[in-house]
């Protein structure tokens, strides 16, 4: 039987929040400790923090901000910088697109194994795929719009980058 992360913890724990919530016939009261809970891991930049931010705010009507991560270079656009990422070609009439990540952000082999995730403007999920990393990625987009795609690796978001298909 294998322990869960940090990352999972997180998840499962909001996920138990959330399903009381969803359960309760009369007004739910959210108990300090459950805030306390979400509050911790939907502030980290972990994977499914995303998940805790969302579930805070349906409860809440509060928005949660992810602390920064001083040590990681930013974009303009508030993704994360990574060592020469591509998303190509943008904008496109194509559902087909490209995505380059230099090998260097790689440590070992094992670590390739990448998990590409597609949302629609309204943080909805709307695709997601698994890749063993070789210098190019292809993947099919669900339809016409402005996504953002998140590339993921050894449970850690390597970049985010919007794309608009046309």
């Amino acid at each position: 039987m294998s322990t869960l992360n940090e990352n999972e913890m997180g998840f499962v724990n909001t996920q138990y929040v959330y399903l009381r919530y969803l359960n309760s016939t009369t007004d739910f009261d959210l108990s300090i400790h459950e805030e306390e809970t979400i509050v911790d891991f939907g502030t980290t930049n972990y994977t499914y923090a995303g998940f805790a931010r969302s579930i805070y705010y349906r409860i809440t009507g509060n928005r949660l901000i992810p602390t920064r991560d001083e040590s990681q270079p930013r974009s303009s656009a508030g993704s994360k910088i990574v060592k020469d990422l591509t998303v190509y070609p943008n904008p496109t009439n194509s559902d087909l697109v490209n995505i380059n990540i230099n090998a260097d952000n790689f440590q070992s082999q094992d670590q390739r194994k990448v998990t590409v995730e597609v949302y629609n403007m309204s943080g909805v999920r709307v695709a997601i795929s698994y890749h063993i990393y070789d210098e190019n990625l292809q993947v099919l987009l669900p339809s016409k719009g402005l996504f953002l795609i998140r590339i993921i690796a050894n449970s850690k978001v390597l970049g985010t980058s919007k794309i608009l298909i046309l």
